[in-house]
């Protein structure tokens, strides 16, 4: 089971709507730099050697964000702007979380954010078992009589 704790230094840049230009959207550059920081992080905490993500994992992520002042933000944001940036490192897609924990605490001294990825479980789905066809013949076997041995 994997258990991955790590720290991004600095204030967090909480998720913003994406621009567009006719049918084109841009993610802002602010955001793309502080995704790229979080993934960074959580590739030099993630475990040494080879290292798939499963399908059939299931995660739990707990986040403590220590801000630099008490402007209000929202959660949802924070979160998924971090989770968003986790896509891919430590986990496939952050439709495998099942438990999210977020917290925001103020510390003007040092801002940053706090991110544990725990895997829960792997969901295991059984393989179905194919059946064979029934045999089908045109034309209907004979049946050997039990006393006799001869074909009816």
């Amino acid at each position: 089971m994997m258990d991955v704790s790590f720290t991004v230094p600095g204030p967090v840049v909480p998720w913003q709507r994406a621009a567009s230009v006719g049918a084109r959207r841009f993610t802002p550059a602010k955001q793309r730099a502080y995704q790229a920081t979080v993934r960074y992080h959580a590739l030099a905490a993630r475990p040494r050697g080879p290292w798939l993500p499963s399908k059939a994992s299931r995660y739990r992520v707990d986040v403590e964000a220590y801000l630099p002042d008490e402007r209000r933000r929202d959660l949802d944001n924070i979160a998924k702007t971090l989770l968003d940036a986790l896509n891919g490192v430590l986990y496939l897609d952050d439709s495998q979380i099942t438990t999210l924990l977020v917290a925001t605490h103020v510390d003007r001294e040092r801002p940053r954010v706090e991110v544990r990825v725990v895997e829960l479980e792997r969901i295991v789905v059984a393989k179905p078992q194919r059946s064979r066809p029934a045999r089908v013949t045109s034309r209907p076997r004979a049946q050997k009589s039990a006393a006799t041995g001869e074909a009816s």
